[in-house]
């Protein structure tokens, strides 16, 4: 009889994608964990891939220009920003 498997995709580090493989039969059962692909190098954050059905991921994939964040622009009342921008009436309806 033949078993049946299924993969199983986690990241274990936010840089690492791994994979096991899970048996059902005869009993459960897990492979040892392998390491399928190093998100740093591939550019994409841990948390913005997805397993296709067929084993494949699908990743969003950071430009060469798109490093780490390092800075944050905060922007406080911005309501009344936009509406200084825009008159103090806001855009006219007609």
């Amino acid at each position: 009889m033949v078993g049946h498997s299924r993969r199983l995709f986690y990241g274990n580090d936010p840089d690492k994608l791994m994979s096991v493989t899970i048996e059902t039969k005869p009993t459960i059962s897990a492979s040892s964990p392998a390491v399928i692909h190093d998100l740093k190098k591939l550019r994409v954050n841990s948390f913005e891939w997805d397993a296709l059905p067929d084993g494949r991921i699908l990743a969003i994939q950071k430009g060469e220009e798109e490093d780490d964040i390092t800075q944050f622009n905060v922007v406080l009342n911005w309501a009344d920003e936009l509406r200084t921008r825009m008159g103090e009436g806001g855009a006219t309806r007609r």
